[in-house]
């Protein structure tokens, strides 16, 4: 069983600042780090049936901000 959307996006949303700041210290530029961002919150909703809670969804966007 996945996670609703609605719950994906707040979570995200709630750790925007941390996942926008990881991704800055890889891509070096702001807007290109917003970019990953929603690259991140795209897939996570299309993987979200593969995801059991907030807390590995978390971790999940973590890794795919990184890769």
């Amino acid at each position: 069983m996945g996670l609703e959307a609605d719950s994906v996006v707040a979570l995200l949303l709630r750790h925007r600042r941390r996942l926008v700041a990881s991704a800055t210290g890889i891509v070096r530029n702001p807007h290109d780090a917003d970019d990953v961002f929603q690259q991140v919150v795209l897939a996570a909703l299309e993987a979200r049936s593969d995801l059991r809670d907030t807390d590995h969804l978390l971790a999940w966007a973590v890794r795919a901000v990184r890769h």
